[in-house]
């Protein structure tokens, strides 16, 4: 939700990859020069890396946060934001 940095496999090894914040799954960044190495006259190819964020169980703290912020906060409906993007 903030944002982060993660470690990316790539064909050359891990990289440090900073996530923007409000990344969502299926989000497609690139890795420049970091895919298929250079051969010859060419350069080495990007890496096009696609998110798939998986939510761990909440611990106390942040679950009483959210409960708490439900219930003064906007709603926001996913699908409503599905059908715009349609």
């Amino acid at each position: 939700m903030l944002g982060g940095t993660v470690m990316v496999p790539t064909v050359s090894g891990p990289v440090a990859m900073t996530l923007p914040p409000g990344s969502d799954s299926g989000t497609k960044l690139r890795l420049k020069g970091k895919g298929v190495p250079a051969s010859g006259s060419q350069t080495a190819g990007d890496a096009f890396p696609h998110l798939r964020i998986v939510v761990g169980p909440p611990d106390e703290a942040l679950a009483t946060f959210l409960r708490a912020r439900t219930d003064g906060a906007p709603s926001w409906d996913p699908r409503a934001a599905q059908e715009a993007m349609s």
